[in-house]
């Protein structure tokens, strides 16, 4: 297997970023150290792969970044921009405490990322092989703290990663990556037009849900960490706890959620990607505002994906999940059944009866 770790442009940026704060920055350092391929990869991530909350221009984030110390929240239009903000003034105001902590990034190493690759494997049908995995560490454009792209990327901001670094927790938070990238190349063997828009949601809720399953070993609700060792490693605890108390409401929302795609009230993938973006993707907890900076790092999405394809795991095992995930068997009836074997009937998704 080939795989690199790529740190390069971390010392260069973060001279720009000094330069700047003390008020000799030359913009041509900086358009020079974003044409560097690590920037450039994580350019195209965003501006093709940006998701429901949009993408950013190269121009967009020379103008966000040399204007950040005038800039105001509620100014900013970009939904990228925005959630980067607050994160990225943070590190802008402490740089050289970060700087003082690259150091750690020196515990990644090819051994790691091979045990990490093996975690996410164990969740993953046995056909996912890795042929290369380009482990990037930089100073983020944007505000996502870890992503996959393209089949062997995989990038971390080192503005949130070191923030609150813990050794411990390093093996997890790649798998979790890492199991992404494995469960693209097996959702890419699926035939979307076969899919119907409730199995969509399923599907989408399986995404992020199946990575904090088998590579953060999640405990909640509904299912119990599979692994020896600490449950819920690398999970952002307070959300964590938001979620959990949150449960029954949740849950509730994703029972309506089926309801409104079986009644037609959701329509269309555009329907449902405007639910996922609007609650699902939520970095907001029910306390924040609209116009309040996100409180969450981890959207509920995680959790009720991790509860319920969980469950599923707990109860019927891995081959069970990918056998739905493949259509070869139903997700409600499964779900239902592993919902009767830890006596939580009461929250069975209703069967459509038959004309």
């Amino acid at each position: 297997m080939n795989i690199k770790i790529r740190k390069e442009t971390i010392e260069p940026m973060f001279k720009i970023c000094k330069s700047l704060r003390d008020g000799n920055f030359d913009v041509e350092q900086l358009e020079k150290v974003l044409k560097h391929s690590d920037y450039q990869v994580e350019m195209d991530r965003y501006t093709h792969a940006g998701g429901p909350s949009g993408g950013f221009t190269y121009d967009e984030f020379i103008d966000f970044f040399t204007n950040i110390y005038t800039l105001k929240f509620d100014g900013l239009e970009n939904t990228r921009m925005k959630q980067r903000y607050h994160a990225f003034k943070e590190f802008m105001d402490n740089i050289e405490e970060y700087e003082s902590k690259v150091d750690k990034l020196e515990l990644i190493t090819e051994e790691l990322v091979v045990k990490a690759i093996s975690k996410a494997k164990s969740g993953l049908p046995e056909t996912v092989e890795f042929e290369e995995m380009d482990v990037i560490f930089s100073i983020g454009m944007g505000p996502s703290g870890g992503w996959f792209y393209d089949g062997k990327y995989t990038h971390y901001d080192i503005v949130q990663f070191l923030k609150d670094f813990d050794k411990d927790n390093l093996y997890d938070v790649l798998a979790h990556e890492f199991h992404h990238i494995g469960s693209k190349k097996h959702y890419a063997t699926l035939d979307m037009s076969k899919i119907t828009l409730e199995d969509y949601f399923y599907l989408f809720l399986s995404g992020e849900g199946l990575a904090v399953k088998y590579c953060n070993n999640y405990q909640g609700v509904l299912t119990k960490n599979t692994c020896d060792g600490k449950a819920n490693a690398s999970v952002t605890h307070k959300d964590r706890d938001y979620f959990i108390s949150e449960f029954d409401n949740v849950y509730q929302e994703f029972l309506k959620d089926i309801k409104s795609i079986r009644s037609g009230e959701i329509a269309s993938f555009a329907d449902m990607s405007a639910r996922i973006s609007g609650y699902w993707m939520s970095l907001k907890t029910k306390y924040a505002s609209a116009d309040e900076p996100n409180d969450m790092a981890q959207s509920l999405n995680y959790f009720l994906g991790a509860e319920i394809w969980g469950l599923i795991h707990d109860v019927h095992g891995l081959d069970r999940v990918y056998e739905i995930i493949d259509g070869k068997t139903n997700f409600v009836d499964s779900y239902n059944e592993a919902l009767k074997a830890i006596d939580r009937s009461d929250l069975e998704i209703e069967i459509p009866s038959v004309a």
